[in-house]
């Protein structure tokens, strides 16, 4: 069973993306200016790897069940989220138990264990709570989330065609982003983090996944045109996300706040149609076996990344006297060069079991396509 290799291309550059972002956080987000302008500012923008894996998420999860899930019954439904579960839960487990000790200075008796069962089952970012560790985690329930309303979007999408159908859940989703914006006070992300705030984003791959298996080829998706219409898109997404337009209090701001990771998501899903679609030099550089390496890996990666990262900027960030934002660039490095053979180890550890003993889960490609396998 062959994988998409510029899916995972891409899941490399998301996981990466996060990585660094992350750095540039632990070292202060720190600037460093050419030609008066903020180079990681602009780079940060691949901080929003999340919303890309989001969107892939939507994408690999639609062709893998869009033949199976027809009719809406309890036992299918049970099938389907122990495969998820048995998929995502072993690393994750084994990463909140690791981030909990260290949290605790490896004090057992100092382990909040409610905290840790409430990460277990998916449903910590449910609470208003300070987090204690890992706050990274958010996505797993988010994306745990998705899994539980999969099988009803597809349901629906049988019963009511997949255009209505779309046109409802993303509808719902930018409603509810428009009245969550209302609510003054989110210090905990409740809102920002539930799935109906966030399902415009898994949207925006499952339409890209409907084309990609249709075969057809539209310019705005196609070609080095359609690559750059898909990075315009996500950039303008980005800039919506930026401090001075979601604190404005006019028509533009609230606009912007609502529609800032719909548009992001859009763009990103552009993309991955694009690459999936169009053999280019960005394609054949996501298709390179290192990215690749990494790209199998990045669920592992992402799991592990936080408290490495954030131990090695602690550890070494005293004896980087030199500009901060090159020293976040040495940090960034060393932390991938520690972070692949430890992600290589989780993965074997905690994931290969399920893609040696799966049966593979194909979904119907265009011909010039083969057959995608997730």
């Amino acid at each position: 069973m062959n994988r998409l290799r510029a899916i995972d291309g891409l899941r490399t550059i998301a996981v990466l993306g996060v990585l660094w972002a992350h750095i540039w956080m632990f070292y202060g987000s720190p600037s460093f200016f050419i030609w008066k302008i903020d180079l990681p500012r602009i780079i940060s923008f691949f901080g929003t790897g999340v919303d890309l894996f989001f969107v892939i998420s939507g994408f690999c999860m639609y062709l893998m069940y869009v033949n199976k899930q027809k009719e809406f019954n309890g036992r299918a439904y049970l099938d389907y989220i122990i495969k998820r579960w048995k998929r995502i839960a072993p690393a994750f487990y084994a990463a909140i138990i690791v981030y909990a000790l260290f949290a605790a200075s490896f004090s057992i008796g100092s382990i909040d264990g409610l905290y840790m069962l409430k990460h277990a089952l998916f449903i910590k970012n449910l609470f208003a709570e300070k987090t204690q560790y890992a706050p990274h985690f958010w996505s797993l329930c988010t994306e745990w989330h998705f899994y539980l309303v999969l099988p009803l979007l597809v349901w629906a999408i049988h019963k009511l065609g997949f255009q209505k159908a779309m046109v409802l859940a993303m509808a719902g989703s930018l409603l509810f982003r428009a009245a969550g914006w209302y609510v003054a006070n989110d210090p905990y992300n409740v809102l920002d983090y539930s799935i109906p705030n966030r399902l415009a984003e898994f949207l925006m791959g499952i339409i890209a996944a409907k084309l990609y298996l249709a075969g057809t080829k539209k310019w705005w998706y196609s070609g080095l045109i359609g690559l750059c219409i898909g990075v315009v898109v996500a950039f303008s997404g980005r800039l919506l996300m930026t401090e001075s337009m979601v604190s404005r209090t006019d028509l533009i701001g609230h606009l912007s706040r609502v529609f800032n990771l719909p548009m992001l998501t859009l763009g990103y899903a552009i993309v991955t149609l694009n690459c999936l679609q169009n053999r280019h030099l960005f394609t054949r550089f996501l298709e390179t076996n290192w990215m690749n390496a990494i790209g199998k890996y990045s669920y592992s990666m992402y799991l592990w990344h936080w408290i490495i990262a954030e131990w090695l900027t602690h550890q070494v960030k005293p004896y980087l006297t030199m500009n901060a934002f090159w020293g976040v660039n040495i940090v960034f490095i060393a932390s991938v060069i520690i972070l692949y053979p430890v992600s290589m180890l989780s993965y074997k550890l905690f994931e290969s079991f399920y893609f040696n003993k799966r049966k593979p889960v194909t979904a119907q490609a265009p011909a010039s396509s083969g057959s995608p396998a997730i």
